[in-house]
């Protein structure tokens, strides 16, 4: 059983790359947005789940992070007729956040599930109903400010905001942060909030 491949990317396709290793290239299906961050020629490794179905034949599904990969799997072994193809569906919305979506999922708050990660609410209901007993156990990483009050209400909005502007969840919470841990939280308005961040992503660049 293939379980990990490291190697180097000789193609990038909308939903999948071939990684070139011994001689032998593996084509590795995986999410958009990991795709986005890969170029050609560069080495990589994939942590895989092989998958065999009666009408696709054999597939690999491959993750930059061990933690993504088992994400993908308590998705299919929690949430009832879920295969590796709907799995994908759902991690390439996870992935925008899998911190925040781990909030989410515990917290039953099924607005952020639809406002920030894009699911419906039936599909929201389910995700916390199949894996709110589950997803405790895996490890993510602590750098947003959940225990904030402005978390709520300013900067959630916020946080949307610049996010459907095309930031990305992560500059857009680094840049969040910040201005609040300046400004403090009570001397600020949302637009206030927005427009400041702003000027930090910029900053990034």
């Amino acid at each position: 059983m293939i379980s990990y491949i490291k190697g180097k990317i000789i193609e990038i396709s909308e939903d999948y790359v071939i990684l070139e290793t011994n001689g032998i290239g593996y084509k590795i299906k995986t999410c958009q947005g990991l795709i986005s961050r890969l170029n050609r020629q560069a080495v990589c490794e994939f942590f895989i789940y092989p998958s065999f179905s009666m009408y696709e034949g054999f597939n690999l599904y491959g993750f930059l992070e061990k933690k993504h990969l088992e994400i993908f799997e308590l998705l299919m072994n929690s949430i009832p007729n879920t295969g590796p193809k709907k799995a994908i569906e759902y991690m390439n919305k996870i992935l925008k956040s899998p911190e925040d979506f781990k909030k989410a999922i515990q917290t039953k708050d099924t607005k952020t599930l639809k406002n920030l990660f894009g699911f419906t609410t039936k599909t929201s209901d389910k995700l916390i109903l199949s894996l709110k007993d589950r997803i405790q156990r895996f490890e993510t990483s602590e750098n947003q400010r959940y225990q904030s009050q402005f978390f709520g209400s300013s900067y959630e909005t916020a946080l949307n905001a610049l996010i459907s502007l095309g930031y990305k969840v992560s500059d857009s919470r680094e840049a969040l942060n910040s201005v609040l841990e300046e400004k403090g939280e009570n001397k600020l308005t949302i637009e206030d909030l927005i427009k400041l961040s702003l000027r930090k992503i910029s900053s990034f660049k």
